[in-house]
């Protein structure tokens, strides 16, 4: 499976903590926040059901497996504060695991569908996350399938670039989304009907008033 990101904007929503935040652990719960202010993010510790510990571009982060929802990701921590999530991780009988992060840049991979995470592999350590919840959008072909994601100019904050799209191309043997023995459903479909359901992105309904299969442009010549 192969990925491209055709398009970036300024801002976008996030649902994951990607600056440096405040952490605290109570026994019925965890919350963090980004440091010097914002909203709180919480979850309960019932809820939680692997806590992972990775080396990123700046310092570390902590990922929060939940039982139902996304992954909650929490940057900007150091080597030594390990110690106080292994002690949570204990309590829980949940221990920290260790993972390396996908650096070499790869765009060819698979996918894996983690509770209601999409994980993009790459030699068997994961490259990047996906909230499939903050999809707004899913369209495919026979080999191909597009993820839209929400626009927001006003919560980027310092960050100048946000992903808007992603596309992936799925071949006929991705592996995980091939379907029985004699079924001719294509992969791709079986990939876009497995992302459709965990997100709420609408579907098309009704009935078709127009169908082109074929639409020609004409364009100043050196302009495309």
């Amino acid at each position: 499976m192969r990925v491209h990101v055709p398009v970036l904007s300024r801002g976008t929503r996030e649902k994951v903590a990607r600056a440096r935040v405040s952490c605290t652990c109570r026994t019925q719960s965890c919350s963090g926040k980004k440091a010097g202010g914002g909203k709180t993010v919480e979850v309960s510790t019932q809820e939680i059901t692997g806590l992972t510990w990775t080396e990123a571009s700046k310092g570390f982060q902590l990922g929060v497996k939940r039982k139902k929802g996304a992954y909650l990701y929490f940057s900007g921590f150091r080597s030594q504060d390990r110690k106080v999530f292994e002690e949570l991780g204990t309590a829980l009988d949940c221990p920290v695991e260790s993972q390396k992060l996908a650096t070499s840049g790869h765009n060819w991979g698979n996918a894996v569908i983690d509770g209601s995470t999409l994980v993009f592999m790459v030699d068997g350590k994961p490259a990047f996350r996906i909230p499939l919840p903050d999809v707004t959008q899913v369209t495919g072909s026979s080999s191909d399938v597009m993820l839209e994601l929400p626009v927001d100019d006003t919560a980027g904050g310092e960050h100048e670039d946000a992903l808007m799209e992603m596309g992936f191309f799925v071949p006929r043997s991705a592996e995980g989304f091939t379907g029985e023995e004699g079924d001719d459903t294509s992969s791709a479909t079986i990939f876009h009907d497995s992302i459709m359901r965990h997100t709420e992105a609408a579907a098309a309904t009704g009935d078709m008033v127009a169908s082109f299969p074929a639409v020609s442009i004409n364009y100043p010549p050196r302009q495309i």
